[in-house]
């Protein structure tokens, strides 16, 4: 039964922030904001808590754990830009989640396997124009390149 409910809840609560997306990001940008605040205390009172023998240990808690609250208090005060950088984030990784995905479906058995080299030069190709360093889609084509002319 109270899987249920729990069930119910967060149907509820996931509709009411597709309804009202706006401020159901704030809140939870707010959220992690309070979280970031307690998990900094936290790591304050650990430094003051330590012996004094393990001195660089201290400093190094109460730093990070004064540095996490600063951080905290940005996030609080300026949410439209913590809203940026979080969609700034998700589309970085869902480009390099794109790339690996296209390399990894052009692997080197996968290659051998099916003896299209010009069909994985050409997705290569496509990885490439995304990102011009990627040093394993480069080590591919280039023995892609060099099967398909020892053919």
């Amino acid at each position: 039964m109270l899987q249920i409910v729990l069930g119910g809840i967060c149907i509820v609560l996931s509709l009411v922030i597709l309804a009202y997306i706006g401020p159901g990001i704030l809140t939870i940008i707010l959220i992690l904001s309070v979280i970031l605040l307690v998990v900094g205390i936290e790591r304050i009172s650990v430094g003051k808590a330590m012996p004094s023998s393990y001195r660089l240990l201290r400093f190094a808690n109460i730093g990070i754990g004064l540095l996490i609250i600063a951080f905290s208090i940005v996030l609080m005060q300026f949410p439209v830009f913590t809203s940026a950088v979080l969609v700034v984030l998700a589309a970085i990784a869902l480009l390099v989640s794109g790339i690996s995905r296209i390399i990894q479906g052009i692997s080197k058995k996968a290659l051998i396997k099916l003896g299209n080299y010009t069909g994985a030069i050409t997705y290569l190709d496509k990885a490439l124009k995304i990102d011009p360093n990627y040093k394993l889609a480069l080590n591919n084509k280039t023995w892609a390149l060099k099967q398909l002319h020892h053919s």
